[in-house]
């Protein structure tokens, strides 16, 4: 699999030099992550919005659970957080690939 472009550092690396000298260096989230991290996905919270069967699953990789919210509601949740995340990270890698274009 092919490692995506995580865009560098968000947030500026911070060196500490401790009191035995040594040099620790701290380093901020990627811009992927930051980007994915911002990433509201607020459409989908509308109950009017439904993301679809076939969509949801070939994001998250996995097929819905067996007895939906009634029956699995904590792997229902689970299902959720991966078609979201994996969703997040799309939107992120279009992000970067845009502005890796520069102004044009």
């Amino acid at each position: 699999m092919i490692k995506p472009n995580d865009g560098g550092s968000f947030f500026p690396a911070t060196i500490v030099v401790t009191k035995e000298g040594y040099v620790e260096e701290y380093k901020g989230a990627s811009l992927r992550a930051w980007l994915a991290g911002t990433e509201s996905l607020s459409e989908w919270d509308n109950p009017e919005v439904f993301i679809g069967k076939e969509l949801s699953e070939a994001l998250a990789g996995e097929s819905t659970p067996v007895g939906g919210w009634s029956k699995t509601p904590i792997e229902m949740l689970q299902f959720e957080a991966k078609w979201r995340a994996k969703l997040k990270c799309i939107r992120a890698d279009a992000m970067i690939a845009e502005l890796e274009k520069g102004s044009k």
